[in-house]
């Protein structure tokens, strides 16, 4: 299995960080844009379930500040979390890939 997923990360020009738990920190792609994909990608449905709402009205955008607060408390979180887990592999990754939520942004 191993094997089959050097092949394939070869073939898709994946780079990945190695740590010191045998494991390995993606840095291309997605990841290597942005440290948390999968929020914006949440933010994003979030931001197109209130838009039909307009801005005549401010409560549909309460949700989506929420959410958008907590994404950022969670980021800062796992972060803490990964840091202490993956050590200098982490602070090098975080070197490469500058952005947490929004690339170029933040």
């Amino acid at each position: 299995m191993e094997l089959l997923l050097k092949i394939l990360s070869l073939l898709l020009d994946v780079t990945s960080i190695p740590t010191s738990k045998k494991k390995r920190l993606i840095a291309s792609g997605l990841w290597g844009r942005m440290r948390h994909p999968n929020y914006l990608g949440l933010l994003i449905m979030a931001i197109a379930w209130t838009l039909p709402c307009g801005v005549s009205h401010v409560v549909p955008y309460g949700p989506l500040i929420m959410l958008t607060i907590a994404l950022i408390i969670r980021s800062y979180r796992i972060e803490a979390e990964c840091k202490e887990k993956y050590g200098p592999a982490w602070d090098n990754y975080t070197d490469k890939v500058r952005s947490r939520l929004v690339p170029y942004v933040f």
